[in-house]
């Protein structure tokens, strides 16, 4: 539908065309071209790898013609031409404004798959901040979950790996950094989340060599309660003499210690509030302490910042958060009783045991385990179906 200019509106307008213009010779004249000729002009910039052109004319069809078949098609092709080009934030803003305005376009997939990439790109060498890395993750994953059929999920699948490989890494050097200064706990609590968060990445083994348990029935046979460092080392590298290969264990001054199990019901009394270890443990074989401790900060000053009067933040930090930590607590508890039974476990198979330790808190169903282990997944149902049939 066009708008009509009265005679004089429209001498209004040419007027004010013409002075524009005369203020300033160097702007370019607004001249509007066929919508055909203009993301013809874009596909041929697309076909000379003259991304950075590509995406502005394609930017003008949209501008120039919003109401066109042609303008959502410039505004997906935009994307790409900013990703070939390297401009990956104008690409992932881009990728974001077709998906919130096209939700249901048949091409959204490659909408998310784009943003996806654009960050994969920008991922890092494992010494610098992994921010960008732990947003492909979640758009890789994002991915594959919404579009699970799609030959962009194929892709993400491959990727993911690499991603999780990548975070593992990070993880890892940290972990060695603290181990170096002798900030054992630390540097535990890292190996333990490379255990726990990437258990099908090529660190595990490495993380897993870093950290000795065992059970009570165990311990005290043993009689480590009496060893001192240096023998209860003697005895590790016995039990993993053939793991070690000849090789001698590197003490780290560990000491033994049974985990404490802490649960207060009542967070606060008057203006005193606990946090943390104080309130809640939750074994390391599932979470890190220091973490819990930091959100439960967290949870405390968004909830004091909510309320005018401090008994009533307190009442809304406990309220909303304990049932958070309970789950978590509960999950932990879970944890820590798979490895009570521990002799138990190594009775299994390698698939069996694998896909017991895997789940062993209960946050990890087998749906969720198959998208994150697809061929994991077939791998055990594989072998428990030969099983059953034998």
């Amino acid at each position: 539908m066009r708008q009509l200019f009265s005679p004089s509106r429209l001498g209004a307008a040419v007027l004010l065309i013409v002075l524009a213009g005369c203020g300033n010779s160097k702007n370019e004249v607004y001249i509007e071209k066929p919508v055909d000729d203009l993301y013809n002009k874009a596909m041929d910039a697309v076909v000379d790898e003259r991304y950075s052109e590509a995406a502005k004319t394609f930017e003008q069809v949209e501008s120039q013609h919003p109401y066109s078949v042609w303008a959502t098609k410039s505004q997906l092709m935009s994307v790409y031409s900013q990703y070939e080009a390297g401009n990956y934030d104008q690409a992932v803003i881009a990728a974001d404004r077709f998906i919130q305005l096209h939700p249901g376009h048949r091409d959204v997939a490659y909408a998310y798959y784009l943003k996806a990439i654009c960050y994969y790109m920008q991922i890092v060498d494992v010494g610098r901040d992994q921010r960008t890395t732990e947003l492909a993750l979640r758009s890789l994953d994002d991915v594959v979950r919404r579009f699970p059929d799609s030959k962009y999920a194929r892709d993400a699948k491959l990727k993911l790996d690499f991603t999780r490989d990548h975070l593992a890494g990070k993880e890892m050097e940290i972990g060695r950094y603290y181990l170096n200064r002798q900030e054992y706990l630390a540097a535990m609590n890292r190996f333990k989340r490379v255990i726990d968060n990437y258990q099908t990445t090529t660190h595990v083994p490495e993380a897993l060599e870093r950290l000795v348990e065992c059970d009570l029935a165990t311990w005290q046979r043993y009689g480590f309660a009496g060893k001192t460092v240096e023998e209860s080392q003697a005895i590790c590298e016995q039990v993993f003499a053939a793991t070690l290969d000849g090789h001698a264990l590197v003490s780290n001054k560990s000491v033994w210690r049974n985990f404490p199990w802490i649960w207060n019901e009542r967070w606060s009394f008057r203006n005193m509030v606990l946090i943390g270890d104080a309130l809640h443990s939750a074994h390391f074989s599932i979470g890190s302490g220091t973490r819990l401790a930091i959100e439960d900060a967290i949870a405390l000053t968004k909830a004091l910042e909510a309320e005018t009067e401090i008994a009533a933040g307190l009442a809304r930090y406990q309220s909303e958060r304990k049932p958070i930590v309970k789950k978590l607590v509960t999950a932990a508890r879970t944890s820590a009783d798979w490895y009570e039974h521990f002799s138990e476990h190594m009775k299994l198979d390698v698939m069996d045991f694998a896909y017991s330790y895997i789940t062993r808190s209960g946050r990890i169903d087998d749906a969720r385990l198959r998208a994150m282990s697809p061929q994991f997944m077939a791998r055990h149902e594989a072998a428990k179906n030969s099983g059953s049939r034998s």
